[in-house]
């Protein structure tokens, strides 16, 4: 999605009183998956899993 698109839809909205950022390598990530499964849509493609840290 466009930057200026996301910016015009948050633009009223409050800021978060705290942000959690938790990392992992992917290596770890996707034996966590692969050890507890997936639950949520965004966990079901392991390729999605791996690109994400680029993005």
């Amino acid at each position: 999605m466009p930057t200026d698109f996301i910016r015009a839809i948050s633009a009223h909205v409050d800021p978060p009183d705290l942000a959690v950022v938790l990392t992992a390598s992917v290596d770890t990530v996707t034996r966590r998956l692969a050890a507890r499964g997936a639950h949520r849509r965004f966990e079901h493609d392991l390729d999605k899993v791996r690109r994400e840290p680029g993005l």
